[in-house]
């Protein structure tokens, strides 16, 4: 990220001229695509450690639940003999 600013600063105080080069342009391009994959990549991490974390806890409340006493039957609830 560092290394995007520094090319970034570089490219805006090489802009001297009134037209641009192609040279010029496909450096901008280049670090255009370079910070684009940059925050794809972090967007990817992101969403790998939300579902990590999200399954973390949904494991550890599904233990919560399991180690907590059996389910009582509720006493008015209605009997149907067969």
């Amino acid at each position: 990220m560092q290394q995007i600013s520094n090319d970034m600063q570089r490219l805006v105080q090489l802009r001297r001229s009134p037209t641009l080069t192609v040279a010029y342009q496909d450096q901008w391009a280049t670090l255009k695509a370079r910070a684009s994959d940059l925050i794809n990549s972090v967007s990817q991490k992101c969403i790998k450690i939300q579902a990590a974390a999200y399954m973390h806890h949904f494991s550890t409340v599904h233990s919560v639940e399991e180690d907590q006493a059996p389910l009582l039957y509720l006493a008015n609830a209605p009997y149907f003999p067969e």
